[in-house]
């Protein structure tokens, strides 16, 4: 089971107002919440955190609590390496 990130990362798509985020959602490279939602729920994955891809994403973790249990998706371009 992965544990879930404490708090959310610099350019979380769950972190609505952070600058970080609006920055990256006007240049158009991240996932809205819903494409992470749908994408997870299309693999039967959790959502990784951006930052720490070995973590549930806490925003995912809050919309989800039923799925942090599963294995974590992680998609080229998006979560760091």
């Amino acid at each position: 089971m992965s544990q879930i990130r404490k708090g959310y990362c610099d350019g979380c798509p769950f972190n609505y107002g952070n600058p970080a985020t609006e920055m990256a959602y006007n240049l158009g490279c991240l996932p809205s919440t819903h494409e992470v939602m749908r994408d997870s729920e299309a693999a039967g994955k959790a959502w990784a955190c951006h930052s720490e891809p070995e973590k549930v994403c806490c925003g995912f973790a809050a919309t989800a609590p039923d799925k942090v249990t599963l294995p974590l998706l992680h998609v080229d371009g998006v979560h760091a390496s």
